[in-house]
């Protein structure tokens, strides 16, 4: 054998046992650090998810997350991406555990990522691209609320039938989540939803713009007649008169002790423009049924006065 050759293997030699010697005491120093509730494990194994980085640890990772979390507002990253390969992974040991097979998987570190609002389950690391559309549709509601004021989407909203869809589907979700049963949507979804005004219950809300709508036209018939005695077949708006019918309607109902779906700040906006509960009909025939009873009183009274008369 050449020198060269020789002194080209003694190098060899030397770097295998550095690497010996370095993987040696990284195994020494993981099982000095390793915590009580690891499962067959050392702390550090299994941290590292490419063979170019061993020297990450899983804290560093964790520290990445929550970099994460805090810019996007939520742990969904990318399974291309490093960091993303590492959440992964923490899913994967997290599942061997539940399964009472080896596993990296600690308590600690399980609390940790809890509290960062981890998703063990990845349902949508799994679905990118439904992901992606979720906030994609987010961007077209902020679009529309700039445009309408409000993010109350028709269901078949003629411009975008895809976004009106897909707001009637986040309140079905919703409704799921909050009855408990199985739901596609978060509480990190559910919160940026918030944040821009998104309406959960629609028919409540359309409801009352509908109220308000006649209420608009009350007043302007007020303003117009001098009273809020709107007839039932109001020749220019027969729905402003059984509208104003139904209002006295649901009224009676609720001061009768039944239920009624009128409100004390409906009552309250009403009678501040001066409604009355009773119909102009209505006060008609109470001051004719006052003037017959009075008639009738009277005419008892001249009654008793000519019996009287007749027996002196």
């Amino acid at each position: 054998m050449s020198p060269e050759k020789q002194h080209r293997e003694a190098n060899e030699v030397k770097v295998s046992f550095g690497n010996a010697q370095q993987i040696l005491e990284t195994h020494e120093s993981s099982e000095t650090g390793m915590h009580e509730d690891t499962m067959d494990v050392g702390e550090d194994k299994g941290c590292s998810v490419s063979s170019k980085q061993p020297d990450r640890t899983w804290d560093s990772y964790f520290d990445d997350l929550k970099q994460y979390k805090e810019k996007h507002g939520n742990c969904l990253v990318s399974s291309r991406t490093e960091l993303g390969k590492w959440a992964t992974n923490q899913m994967r040991e997290y599942k061997y555990r539940i399964q009472k097979r080896r596993s990296s998987m600690t308590n600690k570190r399980i609390e940790e990522l809890e509290a960062l609002g981890f998703d063990w389950h990845g349902k949508y690391v799994r679905s990118r691209k439904r992901l992606r559309q979720w906030y994609a549709n987010v961007e077209s509601l902020k679009k529309y609320k700039a445009e309408h004021g409000d993010c109350t989407v028709p269901y078949k909203y003629t411009q975008n039938p895809q976004l009106g869809k897909w707001v009637h589907n986040q309140r079905r979700e919703y409704r799921q989540q909050c009855e408990g049963k199985p739901c596609s949507i978060n509480s990190d979804q559910i919160s940026l939803l918030d944040e821009i005004g998104f309406v959960w219950a629609a028919r409540s809300v359309q409801r009352r713009e509908t109220w308000h709508k006649f209420l608009g036209e009350l007043m302007e018939y007020k303003d117009k007649n001098g009273d809020c005695n709107v007839p039932q077949k109001y020749q220019n708006s027969h729905s402003l008169g059984e509208w104003v019918r139904r209002q006295r309607d649901r009224y009676k109902t609720r001061i009768g002790g039944l239920s009624s779906t009128m409100s004390d700040t409906e009552i309250e906006e009403l009678e501040a423009i001066g409604f009355r509960w009773e119909s102009k009909m209505q006060l008609i025939r109470e001051g004719q049924s006052r003037q017959t009873s009075k008639t009738n009183k009277n005419h008892n009274l001249d009654n008793q006065v000519s019996h009287f008369r007749f027996f002196l």
